[in-house]
């Protein structure tokens, strides 16, 4: 596996990958991950997810986990309206352009 060039940030571990995973799939950036201290350059990330299928369906199921809660979150911001009653609107309710 692909060591990264920042001083004093380890090799690849599962352990490591799976720490990412997880801060992924609760919605933080991978950039914002890696700038992390103890944190691999994204760089090393990608080349670990590259190499390894085991790793990119790993990767590929917390994007989605992510993707999921921002879509869930998007949905109670368009719900929650500025001023004024909630009211929620469903999909068959609104007019087709």
């Amino acid at each position: 596996m692909a060591v990264s060039r920042r001083c004093g940030v380890p090799e690849f571990s599962q352990a490591l990958f799976d720490t990412i995973c997880e801060r992924i799939a609760e919605g933080e950036s991978l950039r914002k991950i890696c700038r992390d201290e103890g944190m691999p350059v994204i760089s090393s990330v990608m080349v670990w997810i590259r190499d390894s299928e085991d790793l990119q369906e790993q990767y590929v199921r917390a994007r989605e986990i992510q993707a999921d809660g921002m879509f869930e979150e998007l949905l109670e911001i368009a719900d929650t309206p500025v001023n004024g009653e909630k009211k929620t609107v469903y999909y068959t309710e609104m007019p087709l352009p």
